[in-house]
């Protein structure tokens, strides 16, 4: 019983840092309000993507950046993801050749990626 509770409580931690993150909006537990849980509360593949694109970014994993990111274009090759996917990439461009060099990425890698995501359109 106290392992499914503290699951639980994992998973409204989590589900509240998204919301925070996705939607810039705070969502409390407290015992008398509604769990994040209900049925109007959902997050988009296109939500989540930028959360993990974020998040790597945040992290300095950019391999495994551009790795979910085409895992989701395979999946979804949409406008959106797309759009999602050059933005990715505009970030990258923005970033100093030392903290690329440092995450083990590259000016060419950049260029490469925008060549492929090319490819779907």
């Amino acid at each position: 019983m106290f392992e499914n509770d503290y699951i639980q409580r994992q998973i409204e931690i989590i589900t509240r840092s998204l919301a925070a993150a996705i939607f810039h909006k705070d969502i409390s537990m407290g015992m008398a309000e509604e769990s994040v849980f209900s049925e109007s509360f959902t997050i988009s593949g296109e939500d989540m993507l930028i959360f993990m694109l974020t998040k790597y970014m945040n992290e300095r994993k950019l391999n495994e950046a551009e790795n979910y990111l085409f895992r989701a274009l395979e999946e979804n090759p949409s406008d959106n993801v797309l759009s999602i996917g050059f933005d990715f990439y505009e970030n990258l461009k923005s970033l100093d050749d030392d903290i690329l060099a440092a995450c083990n990425f590259s000016r060419e890698e950049i260029e490469q990626g925008i060549a492929d995501m090319n490819g779907f359109l």
